[in-house]
């Protein structure tokens, strides 16, 4: 009898490289991100989701690195039309960190730069990186 379901496609391993991405939440970063509203939110998980799959090959529009910062990025959801930005470095070579979740620095300048200023710390505190 033949099957009705489809195979699920996912990442093949040439996507997320030898063992697959990860990505962690700092425990505070979960409560930043839960300061914004719920499209916001959506749009924040969907570009993480995106980090998962496709890892270090994750270009501009959904990712850009800081400027004058040494590892830290942020991704940006909808290619950057979600006005929020989680705050993330790479932590090894198949783990990346999400340390902090900001508003867009142009439409909140002073609570984008109070949030990479929580992300370095939480960086540097908790995992011993500057970033």
């Amino acid at each position: 009898m033949a099957s009705n379901t489809k195979a699920r496609s996912g990442p093949s391993a040439s996507q997320t490289g030898p063992k697959g991405w990860l990505v962690e939440y700092h425990s505070e970063a979960v409560g930043d991100l839960k300061t914004f509203n719920q499209r916001e939110q959506k749009g924040a998980l969907t570009v993480v989701d995106i980090l998962r799959q496709v890892g270090i090959k994750l270009k501009e529009p959904h990712m850009k690195p800081l400027t004058g910062e040494k590892k830290l990025r942020e991704l940006r959801p909808g290619g950057g039309k979600v006005l929020v930005r989680p705050l993330y470095f790479q932590a090894d070579e198949r783990t990346f960190k999400i340390v902090a979740v900001a508003p867009e620095s142009e439409t909140d300048p002073s609570g984008f730069k109070a949030a990479v200023t929580r992300a370095k710390g939480r960086a540097r505190r908790d995992y011993g990186v500057e970033v």
